[in-house]
């Protein structure tokens, strides 16, 4: 017996068309961009590439900004600066700061050698994929707004693993293609689940250490997959 959301017991375009519900899961995107960033073997190697970017070098300023209309909007964005009408990395930093470290702590513990991270160019890469994924999910929508139909378009795009790069700004990542199939397609995928299990305790995640064993637990027991993605397939590609 597999267990699974019924869609029509959760019908995603009647949750999404609330403003609050659609910043709550784009803040679950963000926070799984951040954790399989952070988590992955080559995130140190990530860093130093993204650095050497026209785009790393430009998010590294304490006063980057990102504005675009299609892909951010204070709707949607916990982080958006309103003042300054885009996304500003201050306020990245002061909404995402303690996952950051949080994810970093997590990351120490596993690791057999210590090695002291900056936390200034870790923040500096997780806002560039936040920035980047947030664009891929933006760049599927036909109203090109971020509207729910936006962001339905956006979502069922990345389920398919359909990422498009549109903004030469963030064209850094064909260096390593990895980073589309091993962190910004399972972070929409966590978003989704994550978005679902906060019906039931909405407080739950509030306790980041609550929030990072459950996006570690998802990985082992969880598939969350586009409708046409059969069982056989993924058992088929995991060896199953």
């Amino acid at each position: 017996v597999l267990e699974g959301y019924s869609i029509t017991k959760n019908s995603a375009s009647t949750m999404l068309a609330m403003h609050a519900l659609r910043k709550t899961l784009i803040k679950y995107y963000v926070q799984s961009l951040i954790f399989f960033t952070i988590r992955h073997s080559k995130f140190l190697e990530w860093i130093a590439m993204f650095l050497q970017t026209p785009q790393g070098s430009a998010l590294s300023s304490d006063s980057a900004i990102e504005r675009e209309s299609m892909s951010f909007s204070t709707n949607i964005d916990v982080d958006y600066d309103i003042a300054k009408a885009g996304i500003s990395r201050k306020r990245f930093r002061d909404e995402y700061i303690k996952w950051i470290k949080c994810c970093l702590g997590k990351r120490e513990e596993s690791q057999s050698s210590k090695r002291t991270l900056s936390l200034h160019d870790t923040v500096t890469l997780c806002f560039g994929m936040s920035i980047l994924g947030r664009r891929a999910l933006a760049s599927a929508s036909p109203s090109k707004l971020p509207n729910t139909m936006g962001i339905l378009c956006g979502i069922h795009a990345l389920l398919k693993n359909d990422i498009r790069i549109s903004n030469p700004k963030d064209e850094w990542v064909f260096q390593d293609m990895e980073i589309l199939k091993e962190v910004v397609s399972p972070a929409i995928k966590m978003a989704l689940k994550l978005f679902q299990d906060h019906f039931i305790d909405s407080d739950q995640f509030e306790d980041l250490s609550v929030l990072y064993e459950s996006s570690t637990q998802a990985l082992a027991d969880t598939v969350v997959a586009y409708e046409v993605y059969s069982l056989y397939s993924y058992r088929w590609k995991n060896n199953d």
